[in-house]
């Protein structure tokens, strides 16, 4: 009976697992890709809002506090798992896109570099709670080859 059970079940529970190993979000030079079937456009987007579900290395609460705050003044040095809300213009309402993302801070990156200018990065570890002010510029990639000689020339003078 209990293997009988087992042949029912296995090809369900195996037909929800994930098998595909895609990026949540994926930013093309027009438009980005989350989820895998929602198309945005930058004029779309209206604010991004990422929160870094943070994994505190002490068990106290005032270490707890004082870690996320070093945390959230350089976030940059390690991936965070988190949420990444992606708040857009649909027709005339505003909806939310909710992802969970492994490298939130790297996620945030790749949108700022796309250009999005509104977003909130947040570390949160159950009541403890600290919204960071670390600015995010957009990085300009160093390809030589989309620069014409003459452009490389005024660079130097």
């Amino acid at each position: 009976f209990i293997v009988l059970m087992l042949l029912i079940l296995l090809p369900r529970v195996l037909g929800n697992y994930p098998t595909k190993n895609s990026p949540v979000i994926v930013v093309d030079k027009k438009e980005i890709i989350v989820n895998g079937a929602s198309v945005l456009k930058l004029s779309d987007i209206i604010e991004v809002n990422c929160t870094v579900i943070f994994q505190p290395e002490s068990k106290f609460q005032d270490e707890i506090a004082e870690e996320i705050k070093k945390a959230a003044e350089n976030p940059t040095e390690t991936e965070y798992l988190g949420n990444c809300d992606i708040t857009f213009k649909a027709g005339r309402k505003e909806e939310v896109l909710y992802t969970t993302v492994n490298d939130v801070v790297g996620a945030l990156q790749a949108l700022v570099n796309f250009g999005v200018r509104k977003y909130k990065l947040a570390f949160a570890y159950k009541k403890a709670y600290e919204v960071s002010n670390y600015k995010f510029y957009k990085e300009i990639p160093d390809v030589v080859e989309n620069v014409s000689k003459k452009e490389r020339l005024k660079q130097l003078i």
